[in-house]
């Protein structure tokens, strides 16, 4: 019995962490002028299109900056191709991460008094940006949006463990929704008067996962910090393959895991040992362990659908996600131990204490 009552506990402990991905209603804040910044490295095949898609929003911004970090590929020609100004970044200068370097300057060259910061790999509905640039330009607060998930490969669905424990550990989706922890790098507005108060990205310059450090000098100056889902306004997470999500979310949990408050982090590592339990509970085959098995691909299932449109098959067999979740979550605390340096798009990072 002790397998099915950690997942009943597991089970009852999920629904207190992700309950229901809150929307951002269109709001009456003024519309304030906007600028997007949109860092790239090696974005050929999406920054022309998101390019266009800004530029297609019913209400544009005043700027459409696209910062090119260092890109080998064509991505600056099509940026600028496009419509966009195009800066070049420049090497990030020591202790900095390239992202950050290329936000940090990209909102130096904009005047706009509400700034927006863009992945290049997000797609956009033509209205999606609007209640966005809203919400943060009514000032003392920096908002981030939660992207919805757009799976086209198999190897994609391999994501689903890593989405939902990243909505977990923000908190923006449990029932009570009181200490968000968080945001999330793909979309994130603030006030041009509140970003410098917390310092921009130059308070958070050597950060891999920058969107943690923003959001926790945000709450350390006393700004509100809001997150929310939105259907129009997707991303694919490393569509070119598995060798990409390995890397990706190696980083992620490297440089981000430990900012996750203790008791919702153990909360989380319930939920996931509950998820395990479920599945060991059928090496003693019974009525109950088959209905608690049940009970968790019908949870999961509910989930996936709020964060993306994962198909059945990933709930159904959710053991195999699970077990890419461990295998990285193993592989990340390995690489955080011993070698402390992570790799991304080329580049490798020292994961310090401070990450």
């Amino acid at each position: 019995m002790t397998n099915i009552t950690i997942a009943l506990l597991g089970w009852s402990v999920g629904w207190l962490l992700l309950w229901r991905i809150p929307r951002l209603a269109r709001g009456s804040e003024p519309l304030l002028p906007y600028a997007v910044v949109i860092p790239a490295r090696d974005e050929a095949s999406n920054i022309g299109e998101i390019v266009r898609q800004v530029q297609a929003q019913t209400s544009p911004p005043a700027e459409i900056v696209v910062m090119d970090d260092e890109s080998s590929d064509d991505t600056a020609a099509i940026a600028a191709a496009a419509g966009a100004t195009l800066h070049v970044a420049g090497p990030p200068p020591p202790g900095w991460v390239g992202k950050t370097w290329a936000c940090h300057r990209g909102a130096i060259l904009t005047e706009a008094p509400v700034l927006v910061f863009l992945d290049a790999d997000v797609r956009l509905g033509a209205d999606a940006l609007e209640p966005v640039v809203r919400r943060a330009g009514g000032g003392r607060r920096l908002v981030s949006i939660a992207p919805y998930h757009t799976v086209a490969r198999p190897h994609e669905w391999l994501s689903l463990f890593f989405a939902l424990v990243a909505v977990m550990g923000v908190g923006f989706a449990s029932i009570t929704r009181r200490k968000v922890r968080g945001a999330f790098g793909p979309l994130i507005a603030i006030g041009r008067e509140e970003y410098d108060r917390i310092g921009g990205h130059a308070a958070v310059g050597d950060q891999v996962v920058e969107d943690l450090a923003l959001a926790s000098n945000a709450q350390d100056a006393g700004l509100g910090v809001e997150v929310y889902g939105a259907r129009s306004i997707t991303w694919r997470m490393y569509p070119s393959g598995p060798a990409s999500l390995i890397e990706g979310w190696t980083k992620n949990i490297a440089t981000g895991a430990h900012r996750t408050p203790p008791l919702r982090t153990l909360a989380i590592g319930l939920w996931v040992a509950g998820s395990v339990a479920a599945v060991l509970g059928l090496t003693d085959p019974s009525l109950l362990a088959v209905l608690v098995l049940a009970m968790f691909v019908a949870q999961i299932a509910w989930m996936a659908r709020q964060i993306g449109d994962f198909p059945p098959i990933a709930a159904i067999g959710y053991v195999v996600p699970l077990l890419a979740f461990v295998v990285v979550f193993v592989r990340s605390a390995v690489v955080t131990l011993t070698r402390r340096r992570v790799s991304w798009r080329g580049r490798s990072y020292q994961v310090t204490s401070r990450s």
